[in-house]
């Protein structure tokens, strides 16, 4: 499971509609579709309730929108670390003379 799959997941969530949520994650309504279907098969278990009118999350699917959330709270918050212990700090004095 990539963090992209989980972001396309909670747009689907969000918008409990895969045409929208495909235009939000500037993909083809099927790509969407695709990543949707691999995770229910990674995950083995229906993510969402379909029928011809409306989508709804299921159980578990409730359960990875908590998890996803977190986690990619989580991602962000490491990235951002990492990359501030990267960079520079500190004071810089620089002296120069005039001849």
């Amino acid at each position: 499971m990539e963090t992209r799959e989980l972001e396309i997941f909670l747009a689907v969530a969000e918008h409990l509609h895969f045409g929208r949520a495909s235009q939000a994650c500037h993909l083809s309504p099927s790509a969407l579709t695709r990543t949707i279907q691999r995770l229910e098969e990674e995950l083995d278990t229906p993510l969402f309730l379909r029928d011809r009118r409306q989508v709804a999350l299921s159980p578990a699917g409730e359960e990875l929108r908590r998890y996803a959330r977190q986690a990619l709270q989580q991602w962000e918050q490491l990235r951002a670390k990492l990359h501030d212990e990267g960079a520079l700090a500190g004071t810089l004095s620089i002296y120069a003379s005039i001849t």
